[in-house]
């Protein structure tokens, strides 16, 4: 059984200064995405190489699991100049939640 109130995300777990460097920390993010493969409960993001991206994203996921603590989240950081993967893990209906959440990354796995 889907318990859909499990998956509610709760911004409010942050200040809003926290809120808005989230929001940046997810643009900035999101343009470096390569990749998105579908797993059997959640999504494997696959990152491009950058500056201080490990960084952003270690940040980035800090502030998601105070606000999203359903989520299983784990960064596999790449070796040297290869890309980092985020995985997003969670319960039943997280596939949709995160669709909904993040349209660039539905919109990425969906024009593979």
């Amino acid at each position: 059984m889907n318990d859909q109130s499990s998956l509610t995300c709760n911004l409010g777990a942050l200040t809003a200064p926290e809120q808005a460097r989230r929001s940046y920390l997810a643009r900035v993010l999101r343009d470096t995405i390569e990749d998105v493969t579908e797993l059997p409960d959640g999504l494997a993001i696959r990152l491009g190489v950058g500056v201080g991206l490990t960084d952003a994203l270690r940040e980035f996921v800090e502030f998601e699991r105070r606000c999203c603590p359903f989520l299983d989240i784990k960064i596999h950081p790449g070796l040297a100049a290869s890309p980092a993967t985020l995985e997003l893990r969670g319960p039943e209906g997280v596939k949709q939640f995160l669709a909904e959440r993040f349209p660039s990354v539905r919109d990425r796995r969906a024009s593979r």
